[in-house]
């Protein structure tokens, strides 16, 4: 009686192409398959043993025989596909990597968030409970701005402007998340 064959399979990530090998006695036959197609081989010893590596349906067949008998392992064709749109052996790893960065940087945003809103926090109490220099003193050192800008929307809403060289007023908080998301891009 033959030994059982070996059918084994390697998966190339990058071109998605796999590599087969069906091994029995001292016979070795390696085969390619691209997608759903493989080539199909067949090997003879001199003493009649014969390896063959061939496709049936769905199922890729090694056949190691003799004229005696035969022995064959099979593989399913969706088992392979599968190993490919899944990024081969280290597709699982892979999967974890890209869910690993994903996570950091989520972290890191949120980080950065609550890092811009210590220092909003931060510097609105120590406005506040600072006696130092008035608005209008503070207006009046800046040259070409008479006062603090008037918006009658949001008087009740404590907020520290900044004048820019062109005039336009923006907010500490938005310049520093402009800031954040400038440097995360």
């Amino acid at each position: 009686p033959v030994e059982d064959p070996v059918l084994t399979h390697q998966v190339n990530r990058t071109t998605c192409n796999i590599t087969l090998t069906c091994r029995g006695h001292d016979l070795s036959i390696n085969s390619s398959c691209n997608k759903k197609t493989c080539e199909e081989k067949n090997e003879t010893s001199p003493g009649g043993v014969v390896l063959s590596l061939s496709v049936r349906g769905s199922s890729i067949i090694c056949n190691h025989s003799n004229p005696a008998s035969w022995k064959i392992k099979t593989l399913e064709m969706g088992e392979l596909t599968r190993l490919c749109t899944d990024g081969g052996e280290h597709g699982a790893q892979g999967a974890d990597s890209k869910s690993t960065v994903v996570v950091v940087s989520i972290v890191v945003v949120l980080a950065v968030v609550v890092f811009i809103i210590i220092i909003i926090l931060s510097v609105y109490v120590y406005r506040r409970r600072s006696p130092g220099v008035s608005e209008e003193q503070l207006y009046s050192s800046v040259p070409g701005v008479s006062g603090p800008p008037q918006d009658h929307h949001r008087a009740d809403t404590p907020t520290l402007l900044v004048h820019l060289v062109d005039g336009q007023s923006e907010t500490i908080a938005h310049l520093l998340l402009h800031s954040a998301v400038l440097a995360i891009l």
